[in-house]
């Protein structure tokens, strides 16, 4: 049996898997100027329906949330100074 530490540290793990299989199953909305990162990529599906361009407005996309997550976390790491 591990110490509390690496019994924690594997239940962290676990939640952190966990999370990102329900990540796959849920869809952020993003609009234009960021939707442009997101134009022809796997998983990232343009709202063309007219209650969703009226609702998001044009080239807005359906992202999938582990894909935006990964895309937030790049964007923060790029505007971090040295």
């Amino acid at each position: 049996m591990g110490t509390s530490k690496d019994i924690l540290v594997n239940r962290i793990m676990t939640l952190e898997e966990e999370l990102e299989e329900q990540l796959k199953d849920s869809f952020v909305i993003v609009t234009w100027p960021e939707s442009q990162e997101f134009m022809d990529k796997k998983n990232c599906f343009l709202i063309n329906d007219s209650k969703g361009y009226e609702l998001f407005g044009p080239s807005a996309y359906f992202v999938r949330a582990d894909i935006y997550k990964k895309h937030l976390l790049n964007k923060s790491y790029d505007n971090k100074e040295d």
